[in-house]
């Protein structure tokens, strides 16, 4: 089985958030997203797609883009490899009213080794925001907010949040949760 390593950046953000994850070749993009909701620590409560360039989409079938757009349920990452063409990443967006882009890039594909998990989450650095955060404009104030004791929106955040400051260090044993939950509903299809 041929795999591809992901180098997973979510852009525009205050502080690192990155993950480095192991998938296979012919994942469904709708699988895709949902590993990556795992690695990252998303909800998975928004909309979705996926894109190349300035025109080529693979989206969510409730979304209904137009040009040169394909559903996410039938493409597969070989496909998007293949569209890219020149370019050296593509584009995960996740919740379209916060707009998160996460900058993708894959390795070369290669052959599995022996013994080696088809879908793995090798390094986490960097919590992500919370769903419904406002973007990286939203969380930006939040962050602003929470540190600053005289701001008349604190205490909403502090509510929000169930705690008074926002750890921004990846919590690497919910990750495991969610990723060890994904990868069992995902293992019969990716089997070898």
């Amino acid at each position: 089985m041929q795999l591809v390593d992901l180098s997973v950046i979510l852009v525009d953000m205050p502080y690192p958030v990155i993950r480095k994850l192991t998938v296979p070749l012919n994942l469904r993009l709708t699988d895709l997203h949902l590993v990556l909701q795992a690695a990252m620590g998303w909800d998975n409560s928004h909309l979705y797609d996926f894109s190349c360039g300035r025109s080529l989409r693979w989206w969510d079938s409730d979304m209904g883009y137009d040009g040169d757009s394909r559903p996410v349920s039938t493409a597969t990452l070989a496909e998007v490899l293949l569209a890219m063409g020149r370019h050296k990443s593509f584009t995960y967006t996740y919740d379209m009213g916060d707009s998160w882009e996460h900058d993708l890039r894959p390795g070369k594909p290669r052959e599995a080794a022996a013994g080696e998990a088809v879908i793995a989450l090798h390094e986490a650095v960097g919590r992500c925001p919370p769903d419904d955060s406002g973007g990286a404009p939203g969380f930006d104030y939040m962050l602003e907010c929470l540190a600053d004791p005289s701001s008349d929106e604190r205490d909403d955040f502090v509510e929000w949040l169930g705690s008074e400051t926002w750890d921004p260090a990846a919590d690497q044993a919910d990750l495991a949760r969610r990723m060890t939950v994904v990868t069992r509903k995902l293992a019969k299809r990716y089997a070898r």
